[in-house]
């Protein structure tokens, strides 16, 4: 059957020391770099899910900044527009007034000529009169009668009163 002798005895220490130098030699620091290498890639996936996670927060964070800054820029331009709105208005408004300005002081000028013709028209119209009148009397009326017919014209020009 089986048979033991001193050289299968080597053979079997000799395997048994081969396969513990090879333990201690290849598979111990084999698996002890293999153990490593999935420590570091699983911290490396931790930290690239970390890191993840943060860039994901970080670009809520910069939608939900983005979205506050659209809604500011709508309401400053609504303000603006609002703001033109009103200067448009107004100033519609200040031509509007300065039109009615324009147009009662050129009405008042246009009464003040007015009467300032009528008053130029009517004292030369009186002038006239009166040169025509003297013309007339001096030969029927003397002076002291004339100047009298001159002073009560004059006073009932100044009274608005017909002669």
């Amino acid at each position: 059957m089986l048979d033991f002798n001193f050289t299968s005895i080597v053979n079997l220490f000799g395997f048994v020391f081969l396969a513990y130098f090879l333990w201690i030699m290849l598979y111990k620091p084999f698996f002890e770099m293999s153990e490593k290498r999935k420590e570091i890639v699983e911290s490396e996936l931790n930290q690239a899910e970390t890191l993840r996670k943060e860039a994901e927060e970080k670009l809520k964070q910069a939608n939900k900044e983005m979205e506050e800054i659209r809604s500011k820029k709508e309401s400053i331009i609504k303000e603006a527009e609002e703001l033109a709105k009103n200067i448009v208005s107004n100033a519609k408004e200040e031509a509007l007034n300065e039109k009615a300005r324009i147009i009662a002081a050129a009405e008042k000028e246009a009464i003040e000529i007015k009467e300032e013709a009528y008053k130029d028209i009517q004292n030369k119209v009186v002038s006239l009169s009166i040169t025509i009148a003297s013309m007339i009397l001096k030969k029927n009326v003397d002076e002291k009668v004339n100047e009298e017919f001159i002073k009560r014209a004059f006073e009932a020009l100044n009274k608005g009163e017909k002669l």
